[in-house]
């Protein structure tokens, strides 16, 4: 998936970024000592929070985690070990923990390259998912204009069926079907159409039992 060139905002205050540290279970020794926190966007823009340890203990630890974010202009928070090249990211609820978030992965290697942990052309594998017993990886491959391709191994885990309702026009349809069907030319008009008004001589009887087209229209009508 092309996800185009990434965008990358201010860096956090000192202030904010513990802040946002007490509210993913971490502390300030759990923070990247050379790396700021900082919004980071590749079509949804994530807040990138680097770690240098603590990374299985973080979690959503507050209530208002969703207005937090949007504070500082981001949609979800992706905790990120630039060390390991390994993130977690959850539903702002803290809920749910994803195995492998490709909208994040843009942004974490954008971060990367920004701060020169990575070549600018560099193609990097980005680990998610460990936590939960379903390891994944992400790979990110830059193109010469700067665009972000996001993509990784994949497989099926659910099939299923989808029943949508029946619509009054759908009922109509099926009637109006039915009915061809079930009366043939003398009960659906010409040629087999529904019921119309027709006037014209070419829907006058000539006496064969088919309109005036003779046999050509009692072959469409059949």
């Amino acid at each position: 998936m092309n996800q185009g060139s990434p965008a990358l905002g201010s860096p956090l205050a000192e202030q904010d970024a513990a802040r946002f540290a007490g509210a993913l279970g971490l502390s300030a020794a759990d923070l990247h000592e050379l790396l700021p926190m900082q919004v980071v966007s590749a079509g949804l823009p994530y807040l990138i929070v680097p770690v240098s340890r603590g990374l299985d203990r973080a979690r959503i630890a507050a209530g208002d985690f969703e207005e937090r974010l949007a504070s500082v202009g981001a949609k979800f928070v992706y905790v990120f070990d630039p060390g390991t090249r390994e993130g977690r990211s959850w539903d702002n609820a803290g809920a749910v923990e994803d195995v492998a978030t490709g909208s994040a992965a843009g942004p974490a290697a954008a971060f990367l390259a920004a701060h020169g942990l990575a070549a600018p052309d560099e193609t990097i594998v980005i680990s998610q998912g460990r936590f939960l017993g379903r390891p994944s990886v992400i790979v990110v491959t830059p193109d010469r204009r700067g665009d972000l391709w996001v993509g990784g191994p994949v497989a099926p885990v659910a099939r299923g069926v989808v029943d949508l309702p029946v619509s009054a026009f759908d009922e109509e349809v099926a009637d109006v079907g039915q009915q061809q069907d079930d009366g043939g030319q003398d009960e659906q008009g010409c040629h087999g159409r529904a019921p119309v008004a027709c006037g014209g001589p070419e829907c006058q009887p000539d006496g064969g039992g088919h309109g005036s087209h003779g046999d050509q229209a009692g072959e469409e009508s059949r």
